[in-house]
């Protein structure tokens, strides 16, 4: 009100700003401005000022610890310390922050930054989720102005995309004959990128998440909530809907509520920041070792790995029924799939008896009754590789991997664009059951000693999986208290283990986190 902004002016007077994403846009240019031309001295600020503001200073104060002041962050801020052509060397000062903090903000290694996004479900449904689903009191211009943003937003994407899937396009345009490459690739970009957008609308319909007029539906505010997580996201939200966490929560006989939270336990580490041993050996030797610890994940149970299954193969058959379609409708804009997958060498009509789509052949040099014979046995396909499909493939897939691997030139698809989940747990390298045997166990020193964690990486996949615990109770629980749980028969039960999961896993890691 007026007294906020009174206050945030007399600041201004006195050479004092503050700088956060809940501020209007005007005053924070406003400070940024000034600042730059050294009118003021002193600025608060949140972690946003550190990303993409030109608003370097002598000194940066870090006041104060944040379970978001992760590594790189903390570099993004410290980097503001020290003005080019004004300061020699910039300060960076601590305060409230222990040893522990600063050791692993030090040496922790920084995440690495790909600039590979691709046009995921997640992605759509967040952007389709904020045009069709405003925030309630918001004033209709605002509204307005955001779906316009969204829809500028889809469109760029569309037309302009950023996104570059491995030599897909490059092989493609190296089949047409004549002009740069660079270009081709743009335009063959800017022809898929509908159909990929397609592509996942049609995922999002299937499973539910998007009605026929394309509004959001039922649990995609979870799924956007965990969109950095696909696909577990989709998988878990897969499995509620099956119905496989009212079995695992159903109240048993002779069994306790304790036991019940561990099998849960142990379905959301199979999901969430599963991290494979470094080899069986490894696992078994700190097993034998270790009383407290089971340090390896016992495997999902037979229902839940059943429900995962399915979940895959749907989103399987939805990109190969998409791909199929596509590649027959646009097989002449795609062009001729006559390239060798590795060599590059092309070959033509005249090297080969069957085409991919079975049209006439070189009429003039394959007549005869062996050529006819070749000709009415031949399996139809348009997807699949001409030369996968010398071996007798033809548009069926039996797994993502060879959706991904084995289609026609033009025609690729990024394993994202799926979201299938894959088990990370094999036969020589089992999954390490840190995040489990820290909740029985509640001791950073033993999970460190026979897990083989690293110290920086175990405290921040325990404060991540304890964020996620928190997200998947709070949605659960407010969907329980808005009655939005038709078909879940048992949703209060499912709600109230995994508060309660939540609840003490939070607990373990506040009482804990000094150990760090």
């Amino acid at each position: 009100g007026s007294i906020r902004r009174n206050f945030l002016y007399l600041a201004l007077l006195r050479g004092i700003g503050v700088h956060h994403a809940g501020l209007p846009k005007r005053y924070r240019q406003t400070v940024e401005r000034l600042f730059r031309l050294r009118r003021i001295s002193v600025v608060f600020a949140t972690g946003t000022l550190a990303v993409g503001i030109n608003m370097p200073c002598r000194t940066v104060v870090l006041a104060g610890d944040s379970p978001f002041l992760n590594a790189i962050t903390y570099r993004q801020m410290a980097g503001r310390a020290g003005r080019r052509g004004y300061d020699v060397v910039g300060d960076v000062v601590y305060f409230g922050l222990t040893k522990n903090k600063l050791r692993r903000l030090f040496t922790t290694p920084l995440p690495s930054l790909q600039g590979n996004m691709t046009l995921s479900p997640s992605y759509i449904l967040r952007l389709l989720c904020k045009h069709s689903m405003p925030p309630p009191h918001i004033k209709p211009e605002i509204v307005e102005r955001d779906r316009k943003m969204v829809e500028g937003a889809a469109r760029r994407s569309i037309l302009h995309p950023f996104w570059k899937y491995g030599g897909a396009f490059s092989a493609t345009a190296a089949n047409h004959d004549g002009g740069d490459d660079h270009d081709q690739d743009d335009d063959l970009a800017s022809f898929l990128m509908p159909h990929y957008f397609r592509l996942g609308i049609e995922f999002l319909r299937r499973e539910h998440y998007l009605s026929r007029e394309g509004l959001a539906q039922s649990l995609c505010g979870l799924v956007n909530h965990l969109w950095f997580l696909e696909p577990s996201n989709f998988t878990f939200v897969s499995l509620l809907r099956d119905g496989m966490f009212d079995k695992l929560c159903a109240k048993r006989k002779k069994e306790s509520d304790e036991n019940i939270i561990r099998e849960v336990l142990i379905v959301l580490c199979h999901l969430f920041r599963a991290v494979p041993h470094r080899s069986l050996k490894h696992a078994q030797v700190a097993k034998s070792m270790a009383s407290s610890c089971i340090v390896i994940l016992p495997d999902l149970p037979l229902h839940i790995l059943e429900s995962i299954k399915r979940h895959n193969n749907r989103a399987r058959d939805t990109g190969a029924n998409y791909v199929r379609a596509f590649t027959a409708v646009e097989h002449d804009r795609l062009g001729p799939d006559d390239t060798l997958p590795l060599s590059r060498l092309k070959f033509g009509p005249r090297d080969t008896f069957l085409s991919n789509n079975n049209a006439d052949v070189d009429a003039d040099s394959h007549r005869g009754a062996f050529y006819d014979t070749l000709r009415r046995h031949s399996l139809p396909f348009s997807a699949r590789s001409s030369f996968v499909a010398l071996s007798g493939h033809v548009d069926r897939f039996s797994v993502i991997d060879e959706l991904a691997d084995t289609l026609r030139s033009g025609a690729y698809i990024d394993r994202s664009m799926l979201p299938v989940m894959t088990l990370k747990a094999t036969h020589d390298r089992p999954l390490n059951a840190y995040l489990y045997d820290f909740y029985n166990v509640k001791n950073a020193e033993v999970i460190l000693r026979y897990n083989h964690i690293q110290k920086n990486e175990l405290y921040d996949a325990i404060k991540d999986f304890n964020l996620i615990l928190k997200t998947l109770s709070t949605a659960l629980t407010k969907r329980v208290e808005q009655g939005l749980t038709s078909g879940m028969a048992s949703a209060g039960r499912v709600a109230s283990i995994f508060a309660r999961l939540s609840d003490e896993y939070s607990q373990i890691f506040n009482d804990h986190a000094h150990a760090y």
